[in-house]
């Protein structure tokens, strides 16, 4: 199943949940042909190594998938930073000790502060 951006093979199905995958399908979209699309890619391109990550299990997966969602809705709306600081260190402490993930999490918060959504 392809939702607009993100795979999930029969094995993933559930990892992530419809409301979330179309939240961080929405920021992907909203952000094409901006400044900030290149966070749109790395939300999309996080959310895919998490849905293919053997590294972290099914539970994890969905509560980094909560958190992508609930970052992806941030970014494409209202932008409140103190929701943002704090969704992204949830997002952090899930990924720690994946480098493939901690990496993506890291480049989505320098991103953040280029963009100055984030200090």
């Amino acid at each position: 199943m392809t939702n607009n951006h993100i795979t999930i093979s029969n094995s993933s199905v559930g990892v992530l949940n419809t409301g979330d995958l179309a939240k961080i399908n929405a920021v992907i979209t909203i952000t094409e042909g901006s400044d900030a699309e290149e966070l749109g890619h790395t939300v999309k391109d996080f959310a895919q190594a998490v849905v293919d990550s053997d590294e972290i299990t099914k539970e994890e997966k969905h509560e980094v998938g909560e958190l992508l969602g609930t970052l992806s809705e941030q970014i494409a709306g209202k932008r409140s930073k103190p929701v943002i600081g704090s969704v992204l260190k949830g997002i952090e402490e899930r990924v720690k000790s994946v480098s493939v993930l901690w990496g993506f999490a890291e480049k989505i918060g320098k991103l953040l502060i280029d963009l100055g959504i984030l200090t």
